[in-house]
């Protein structure tokens, strides 16, 4: 008897905590939120995993967060994992996880395990409280005004250099008759490298071309092993990240050259070998001057190689984001640029070298890296962990109380394209920051004690690489990247249109004679033609020119622009651009270069079917063709199908939202109705027309 007792107890003492960490805890917290009114949902055990998971794998991991927020509003809750967590773009409750309840929250456990591993836990991205704090104070020197002004001239040298590089470059391929074709984001990495290890080690990091290369292997390596982590959720599992996996040895083998090459670094300074490119103290002064101190919360040599290599990685990463958008943004608005590079040249043509008042004068060239920060946020979202009972307050007024062991997932993406706080969220727009209001609603660099302590650092960077780059350089896309998505990889041409779906199977794809043929401006560019005779049935829809330059246009119908194409295809000899304008009585295809459209015939047999016939048809769709293909703002609500100003596309059935972003549309309007049965979608693709039939 005594036996099975004992064997009770041990079982219990074993699998209680698993048991209530897992399913206990978490129920609590989603119990206490449902109290309140707080909507969500709870998946014990796994909670969002999966679909999150899902999300990646459709390169659509923004997206699912924004599918969330779609569907419960501006703050509600869910799992992930064992952690039951509220999830919020709120600005209001943002800024007291931040700021006014700083205190109450810490790092989230799974950043821990994720970026803790490579980076340790004892640098000021990972550290908490008294070793935060002390950090903190310990670096804040180097980016103080004054330091910061002296980094200027390295800086610009450093710029320089790039910019003879891709000269030398241009006269080279001028002689060929050929533009200049760069991979920006690399170029921009070794850029911010450059500039970063100058300024953190001197400038004898940067002129010893294999330790640059050694720098940026390691770092390239560790990021990409970070992201890994991050999207695969056995990293939450604390004894996977002990086991010798493969993956175990990329992370043991990228810490031991990480800090054997700092350890070289510091040794060479401590030698003086190396001094600072500064005018002040750099950060590595800083760091061994307090490894070196008296004091017995001096800095220990692991902590010195954990801030160094932690702020070259976070410094370098960020900011070549943050000029690799801001580029591609400006090569997709040729008016900004040429905005841009007015107030460029107005101001530096009237010194002779750029100081921290010129620098000021540069209020456009400010506002124009802020919104690429806005729009492309490089850290899009953080998580905090409430390590004490607290209370916060919406902006709607709400007061919620938040439970020790909540997580809070702060989502800044979220937030920087809410069509609450941002007219048109998805155009590229540098003028909505003449209003310093804006201001308070754009957290690129978070907020409170624990915001980036390098964000000067970087917004000064950026705005002296941006005026000189844009002052002697003009960017273009490449034309197979104009229709270029926000994801890591860009898929490649799509020759079958059955590969746009996962389950292909539903669908009956067919490559027709709207394959074959390319319209011209001569042979479609003032076809007008009557309404067919049946026109009182045909339900057309009201647009302007601006709608349909965006690519996106909804036929009740597709006979009359089939009938078009059919009546020009003979003389056809060249591919052109076509914007369709409806005009009760008539029709009006007018031709543009460069762009194309493509057909998607959705058929239902009944009224009632058609809802769930696009909704099966767009969920079967993969995110990254969704945006090859164009699709922009659709919501399927009861009867009526409305574009509205904006750039997300959405849908809406039921309780169930399908959500990615897209472009800028303006408003349509359609009404269904049952002796319609059949839907054309028509939208850009490629150089390629395409019936696909359901």
């Amino acid at each position: 008897m005594w036996l099975i007792l004992l064997l009770v107890a041990f079982i219990i003492f074993v699998f209680y905590r698993p048991f209530k960490f897992w399913i206990i805890d978490p129920w609590l917290i989603h119990r206490d939120l449902w109290a309140q009114g707080i909507p969500g949902r709870h998946i014990p055990i796994v909670g969002e995993i999966l679909n999150f998971r899902k999300s990646i794998q459709d390169e659509n991991p923004l997206g699912y967060g924004a599918a969330l927020a779609a569907k419960f509003g501006d703050y509600y809750h869910v799992s992930f994992g064992p952690t039951a967590r509220l999830d919020t773009c709120d600005p209001e409750l943002i800024n007291g996880v931040l700021k006014t309840n700083a205190r109450c929250y810490h790092k989230a456990y799974i950043m821990r395990l994720v970026l803790g591993v490579l980076l340790g836990n004892k640098n000021l991205l990972m550290a908490e409280d008294d070793i935060h704090a002390q950090h903190r104070r310990l670096i804040a020197p180097v980016f103080q005004h004054q330091n910061m002004n002296s980094m200027i001239s390295l800086m610009i040298d450093v710029t320089k250099n790039l910019m003879k590089k891709w000269s030398t470059a241009a006269d080279v391929a001028r002689q060929d008759n050929k533009p200049l074709v760069l991979n920006i984001h690399e170029e921009m990495a070794n850029l911010t490298l450059d500039i970063v290890t100058s300024c953190v080690f001197g400038t004898e990091i940067v002129s010893d071309e294999k330790m640059h290369q050694t720098i940026y292997r390691i770092i390239s390596e560790s990021l990409e092993l970070m992201e890994k982590r991050l999207y695969n959720m056995t990293a939450i599992i604390p004894i996977v990240n002990r086991l010798p996996l493969p993956s175990k040895r990329c992370i043991d083998k990228c810490l031991r050259e990480g800090k054997s090459l700092v350890r070289q670094i510091v040794d060479n300074r401590r030698k003086g070998l190396t001094k600072s490119a500064c005018k002040g103290p750099d950060l590595l002064d800083l760091l061994l001057a307090a490894s070196s101190s008296d004091k017995t919360n001096k800095l220990t040599d692991e902590e010195v190689y954990e801030e160094a290599l932690t702020f070259v990685a976070a410094g370098h990463e960020t900011t070549s984001t943050l000029m690799t958008w801001t580029l591609y943004n400006l090569a997709n608005n040729p008016d900004i640029c040429r905005q841009l590079e007015a107030e460029v040249d107005s101001v530096l043509n009237q010194v002779d070298e750029i100081t921290p008042a010129t620098l000021s004068l540069l209020t456009y060239t400010e506002a124009v890296v802020k919104e690429s920060l806005r729009l492309h946020q490089p850290v899009p979202a953080i998580v905090r962990m409430a390590v004490k009972d607290n209370t916060l307050v919406a902006s709607d007024g709400k007061e919620i109380h938040i439970k020790k062991g909540t997580g809070i997932f702060i989502n800044f993406y979220m937030l920087h394209h809410s069509e609450k706080y941002w007219h048109e969220p998805f155009k590229f727009d540098p003028s909505r920051f003449d209003n310093k209001q804006s201001d308070k609603l754009i957290l690129p660099f978070s907020a409170g004690p624990r915001s980036c302590i390098g964000q000067n650092f970087a917004m000064l960077e950026a705005k002296i690489m941006l005026a000189l780059l844009v002052r002697h350089f003009r960017f273009e896309l490449e034309p197979e990247f104009n229709q270029l998505k926000e994801t890591k990889q860009n898929k490649g041409n799509i020759s079958n249109c059955s590969s746009f779906f996962e389950s292909p199977t539903e669908l009956e794809c067919t490559n027709n004679e709207l394959t074959e043929f390319s319209l011209t401006n001569e042979s479609i560019s003032s076809i007008n033609t009557d309404i067919i005779e049946n026109d009182e049935k045909e339900e057309l829809i009201y647009s302007d020119k601006d709608v349909l330059d965006n690519g996106f246009y909804l036929f009740k119908s597709s006979s009359i622009l089939e009938n078009h194409i059919h009546q020009t295809n003979e003389c056809s000899t060249q591919t052109s651009v076509r914007y369709v304008s409806l005009d009760s009585p008539s029709t009006t295809v007018i031709c543009r270069q460069q762009r194309v459209i493509e057909s998607i015939s959705i058929h239902v047999q009944q009224k009632k079917n058609i809802f769930k016939k696009i909704v099966d048809l767009l969920y079967g769709t993969k995110p990254s063709m969704i945006y090859e293909l164009g699709l922009q703002f659709l919501y399927v609500y009861d009867e009526i199908f409305n574009y509205r100003e904006g750039h997300t596309f959405a849908i809406f059935f039921r309780k169930k939202i399908w959500y990615l972003t897209i472009e800028k549309i303006k408003y349509i309007q359609c009404q269904v109705n049952e002796h319609r049965p059949k839907l054309t979608l028509i939208l850009n693709y490629k150089n390629q027309l395409t019936s696909i039939h359901v």
